[in-house]
């Protein structure tokens, strides 16, 4: 017979066995254990001499002792600090907290100094860029104002051209210009003050010519002279009309407010260079039906 078939349970079981031993070492006892058991020793009393007698501790000495070797102790350690290179820390060196505080204040100061470099950077650059905008601005104005000049200069020119050049215009003698400082230059009409010749109607407007003037409607057995104020717009309009100012001879309210009627309805020529309101007066001489 085989020996293996011989002893086949003994060997099974044999290994069964030696397993199972295995598995509990390496479950119980093959770990260190943690947190690792302090070490222990014989403690010994604390003396000076190798021999001595008594049973009470000398305090006094103890201490003397214990003074003199930190002295011993303290300039060692110090000078093999020192050899090292190592910096020695002692009570008047300020602890890691205090040293954290700083640098943190530190760190604090430098980013709050960035940020006011910052802001003064933009505003900087803010107040360059308005300059910028205020001078192209300034630039443009200038630019305009020439264009605008020329153009003026081109219509008086052209307005000009054909005009005399002496200092002196009418049809009677001497010298002078004969006209009205209110009239207009393109009025032939050289009497005193501007009129429209037998319609009974004048004006004074300076630099200005009527479009329009309408007569006042009336139907009274009165004569006489109603001077209207009138204030006119730039487009020629009659805004505003005041009968009855001085050069008036008659103060009728039925012939006053015929005059004021018929000064609004009048109309002037259009004129952008003019004042915004333009004042001056309408005169109606009103005569019997």
């Amino acid at each position: 017979m085989d020996l293996f078939q011989k002893h086949k349970y003994g060997i099974i079981g044999t290994i069964i066995f030696f397993t199972i031993v295995v598995v509990i070492l390496l479950y119980f006892g093959f770990h260190t254990q943690l947190p690792l058991p302090g070490e222990e020793g014989i403690l010994v009393n604390f003396g000076t001499e190798e021999n001595g007698a008594g049973l009470i501790e000398p305090q006094k000495n103890i201490k003397k002792t214990q003074e003199v070797k930190s002295e011993e102790v303290k300039p060692q350690a110090v000078e093999k600090s020192q050899e090292k290179g190592e910096e020695v820390l002692n009570q008047d060196y300020e602890d890691a907290a205090a040293i954290e505080n700083k640098k943190r204040e530190s760190e604090k100061k430098k980013r709050l100094k960035e940020k006011e470099l910052e802001r003064q950077r933009f505003l900087e650059k803010q107040k360059r860029k308005e300059e910028e905008e205020l001078q192209k601005k300034k630039e443009q104005d200038e630019q305009q104002n020439i264009i605008n000049n020329r153009i003026k200069d081109a219509f008086s020119s052209g307005k000009n051209e054909n005009a005399n050049t002496s200092q002196s215009e009418g049809v009677t003698s001497g010298k002078g210009n004969q006209g009205s400082e209110n009239g207009s230059v393109d009025s032939k009409n050289r009497g005193k003050g501007n009129g429209l010749g037998n319609k009974g109607i004048s004006f004074s407007l300076k630099g200005r010519n009527p479009r329009f003037l309408p007569k006042p409607e009336y139907n009274l057995q009165l004569s006489g002279i109603v001077v209207v104020e009138v204030t006119v717009d730039q487009d020629g309009n009659v805004v505003k009309a005041n009968p009855g100012i001085k050069g008036s001879t008659i103060l009728d309210a039925t012939l006053l407010n015929a005059a004021q009627k018929a000064a609004l309805k009048a109309k002037f020529d259009v004129k952008h260079n003019a004042p915004t309101y333009q004042k001056g007066t309408i005169t109606y001489h009103f005569i019997l039906q």
